[in-house]
């Protein structure tokens, strides 16, 4: 079980300020995008969430954090969009459906499980935006010396 102590320092720690600020950023791009869109069954634009992967990703090159900042910055974009997604009517609307209370109950849970793969896929999009910031970075970087053999 984590300490307090280590608790009070996730928000300020180098590894998760990035992916707070960029997840919540590309949360709200993500949620704008969904609530503009024509219809609300087109496919989730996850662009945003892979570019701050991306920035992050090239942000640690070398610290071997790039992945993990950008699967946290995934997972706060996802949980920051969450809203667009799951529109508190949908639960009203299930609710006053006429079916058996049990068939309720397995729909809203299924709604709920959709968020949740929803966000873990989020989460997949920007830990691969992370992988390919590090591989950019490095392609990309300052040049290193030739290492010359004796």
């Amino acid at each position: 079980m984590p300490s307090l102590h280590a608790l009070r320092e996730v928000p300020t720690s180098r590894e998760w300020r990035y992916p707070l600020l960029a997840g919540l950023v590309a949360g709200a791009s993500i949620a704008a995008r969904y609530w503009q869109s024509s219809t609300p069954s087109e496919p989730v634009d996850a662009t945003a969430v892979f570019l701050a992967g991306l920035l992050g990703g090239a942000l640690f090159h070398g610290t071997g954090a790039s992945t993990r900042v950008g699967l946290r910055t995934g997972l706060v974009a996802g949980v920051a969009a969450i809203p667009a997604f799951s529109s508190h009517d949908i639960f009203a609307y299930i609710a006053g459906l006429s079916q058996p209370a049990w068939f309720a109950v397995v729909q809203a849970v299924g709604v709920v499980v959709v968020l949740a793969i929803v966000v873990c896929l989020l989460g997949l999009v920007g830990a691969l935006g992370g992988r390919v910031g590090d591989w950019l970075a490095a392609k990309t970087g300052p040049e290193r010396p030739a290492s010359t053999a004796d």
